[in-house]
């Protein structure tokens, strides 16, 4: 798959694409919620992971707008933040986002869910 990763933070990218590649995913990175349309563009993504406090647009804004791209309504949008109450949960959820974490994120959660979005493109069941 390819995963846009979106976070400010230079050494949550890293982790992330270190991951993300071992497990076999193409990995395209991006810093700031402008940067992230600009590649989901570019690049049009599997999915991405999305920090939502970003320096320049809050991360469900970036989800609003990726989910308005016609060629970007069925990515998989799972979103993070160190925010775990359920008002930032459902806000993520209501602004198109499939799934939320808190930080630091469950990274076996996250490959289980790949892979059922893999799936599920492949005409299995798509269970998220």
């Amino acid at each position: 798959m390819r995963v846009l990763v979106v976070d400010d933070e230079p050494d949550m990218v890293e982790t992330m694409t270190m991951l993300l590649a071992a497990w076999g995913h193409t990995i395209v990175p991006a810093y700031s919620g402008t940067q992230a349309l600009e590649r989901a563009v570019e690049q049009p993504p599997d999915a991405v992971l999305l920090d939502l406090v970003l320096p320049d647009m809050d991360g469900s804004e970036v989800a609003r707008q990726l989910r308005r791209q016609p060629e970007l309504e069925q990515v998989l949008i799972i979103s993070l933040s160190g925010h775990g109450q359920n008002e930032h949960r459902q806000r993520a959820i209501e602004a198109g986002c499939d799934r939320h974490f808190t930080k630091p994120a469950p990274f076996d959660e996250i490959e289980a869910i790949l892979a059922q979005h893999i799936a599920g493109a492949n005409g299995r069941p798509h269970v998220v």
